[in-house]
């Protein structure tokens, strides 16, 4: 964990806005069933046109921000797990580069490709699968 945080690191603002737009999108996924309730509770209980038509307005206007969010949310998400991702490769290549020929004679190519290529896609997508599903479980239980 601490090497991935390392790869992070260089990152941080792009950081805080995956967690602010995530923190968007779950804000409007949790209004929107507080708003219905409301409207139901309030506005049929009392037959008020006006108030349901208000609270409809404000539930789409919810709607938007949450998917604006999740759509910033989704491509943060994304950029920044490539980028994490182009920077292990170098890391990688660079330590590489280092060996002698009897060590990559040791590992062998399709080792080495294995490495650059295969487990960095795997941490990449745990990286964004992290964020994009762990992640927002303690933000939906803060807000």
């Amino acid at each position: 964990m601490r090497t991935l945080l390392r790869f992070l690191k260089p990152y941080r603002l792009q950081v805080a806005g995956v967690l602010g737009a995530l923190a968007l999108n779950l804000l409007g996924v949790l209004l929107v069933p507080t708003i219905l309730a409301n409207m139901i509770n309030i506005g049929v209980s009392s037959r008020d046109f006006d108030y349901l038509v208000q609270q409809g307005l404000v539930m789409l206007v919810a709607a938007l921000i949450s998917g604006g969010g999740a759509f910033a949310n989704n491509y943060l998400c994304a950029d920044l797990a490539t980028k994490v991702g182009r920077d292990i490769r170098t890391e990688v290549y660079d330590a590489s580069l280092a060996f002698s020929g009897g060590d990559f004679e040791q590992f062998g190519t399709g080792s080495m490709i294995t490495r650059t290529l295969g487990d960095v896609n795997v941490i990449q997508t745990a990286l964004s699968m992290s964020i994009q599903m762990i992640l927002p479980v303690p933000f939906a239980a803060v807000i």
